[in-house]
């Protein structure tokens, strides 16, 4: 599975069918996830920023530094609906049920559109540049984050806004709880807020030392865990900002997520390593150790391995209970992105190729050379 320039984001069809690229090299492409043959190929007028799958899987919404966002038919690649906007794209979105397409631009404005005809049915404005957009997990809301130092909660089919957050810096990550009642922003004040979504009342804060780069929600909305520059990785209760546990890394934590039953986190630094702790003791269970930064380090869907990636270029998947720090399986080579299949036997790695490897053996199944 092959582009003609860097692949800068990928996602996998829900039934695990498809891999969706997007690239440098202007296009969107549908591979099959089983052969690596091309189903499909979308043609844009600039770089492709990002893609997202429908939840039923049968047509994918491109990002686009041509200012346009479109969706397309993934089993054909003809196009459905195309989404103008005056500046570059730079995160889309499918609403939970499909419907709706969710776009974040540097014109300032989200908007959310009829992914089936391109109508547009709200727009949501700031006084910056939009980086990252979601939908509520009951899609009624969406949020956007801006460089205006605000992040902003608005009913998805209206663009009413709902709620406003304040922060004293750029907004640089956002989410929504697992049962849509709170969010929580990371900004580059050092503060990371906990809200709540209806009346934008803070409920909880917690305050670094550094920016934060990284924040998840655990599978019950319980905990918070943030990585920040300040080289430090916490969880802390949501509703209350009560620290519960802290590891400390050697230079900035630039990733960290939950296990799937939220009994741990991992961490990825910049120090060179990529460490598993209980999220209630901090105690550490397991180290691996790259040859240079770690910006990547998410767990498996079944919580058993990490899969970890870095400004080394290698990806390693290892047992999340490994006592050494010999990862099970070496990866290879890593260009700029890699996404876990839904089943969690697989992982597309991508550069200007993507490749499929066996997450248990590290066996490639298929290239593109």
């Amino acid at each position: 599975m092959t582009h003609d320039d860097m692949v800068f984001t990928v996602a996998i069809s829900p039934d695990g069918k498809y891999v969706v690229s997007g690239s440098f090299d202007k296009t969107a492409r549908v591979w099959e996830f089983s052969t690596g043959k091309e189903i499909a190929r979308m043609t844009h007028d600039d770089m492709v920023f990002t893609v997202a799958v429908s939840p039923d899987g049968k047509y994918v919404v491109s990002g686009s530094a041509d200012n346009m966002a479109r969706v397309w038919e993934i089993a054909t690649g003809a196009e459905i609906a195309r989404m103008a906007h005056a500046d570059r794209v730079r995160s889309v979105a499918f609403s939970p049920d499909g419907r709706y397409v969710l776009s974040g631009s540097e014109d300032n404005t989200a908007r959310v559109w009829e992914a089936s005809t391109g109508r547009e049915i709200a727009r949501m404005t700031h006084e910056g540049g939009v980086n990252c957009v979601a939908f509520s997990p009951d899609g009624r809301h969406v949020i956007s984050g801006s460089w205006d130092k605000t992040a902003r909660i608005w009913e998805a089919t209206t663009g009413k806004e709902i709620s406003r957050m304040m922060h004293g810096g750029w907004v640089g990550v956002v989410e929504f709880s697992p049962d849509g009642k709170y969010v929580v922003t990371g900004a580059f004040d050092y503060i990371v807020r906990v809200w709540e979504v209806n009346t934008g009342r803070e409920v909880s804060r917690v305050t670094h030392d550094a920016k934060t780069d990284s924040v998840d929600f655990s599978p019950d909305g319980k905990y918070i865990v943030s990585g920040s520059e300040d080289k430090t990785a916490r969880v802390w209760e949501t509703l209350t900002g009560e620290e519960i546990a802290r590891v400390t890394h050697d230079e900035e934590v630039m990733f960290v997520d939950f296990d799937s039953d939220g009994k741990y986190v991992v961490s990825g630094s910049a120090d060179y390593t990529v460490r598993v702790w209980g999220a209630i003791t901090g105690k550490e269970v397991a180290r691996v150790t790259h040859d240079d930064a770690v910006w990547a380090a998410i767990f498996s869907p079944d919580g058993q391995s990490v899969v970890s990636a870095g400004d080394d270029k290698a990806i390693n998947v290892w047992n999340k209970n490994a006592e050494h720090e010999d990862p099970s399986v070496n990866l290879g080579s890593m260009g700029t992105s890699s996404i876990l299949s839904p089943n969690g036997k697989y992982i597309a790695i991508v550069d200007s190729k993507v490749v499929l490897k066996e997450l248990g053996t590290g066996l490639e199944i298929l290239t593109g050379e």
